[in-house]
């Protein structure tokens, strides 16, 4: 059970308040005008809700895009990852490195 402070949320973000509770899915997100505090707006429901900022709610789906730097040719590129269910890599290998190397080990592809 991964727990991330309500601060860290962000539109299509997904959480619990409770383990045992229903998924909630962010729509948006403001800033309260009392410090420390932080305005829901969400999916499920007709109203926002604040929270204080560093309420631990249950991660449930926390989908963002990493820059990472290509193991091979060291250029950065994009990944989709889910922050509730794996890290951040350090390090992977781009669209255009995956195919040469592919081919470098199989052989070209028959056409």
């Amino acid at each position: 059970m991964n727990t991330i402070p309500a601060a860290r949320l962000r539109p299509a973000d997904v959480f619990r308040v409770l383990p045992d509770g229903p998924d909630l899915t962010v729509s948006a997100t403001a800033e309260h005008p009392l410090a420390g505090l932080l305005v829901l707006t969400l999916a499920e429901l007709g109203e926002p809700v604040t929270l204080p900022q560093q309420s631990p709610l249950v991660a449930v789906s926390i989908p963002r895009i990493a820059h990472v730097p290509c193991l091979l040719c060291r250029e950065d590129f994009s990944v989709r990852v889910d922050l509730a269910h794996e890290g951040v890599p350090r390090c992977g290998l781009c669209g255009p490195c995956v195919h040469k190397t592919t081919v470098a080990v199989l052989g070209r592809p028959d056409r």
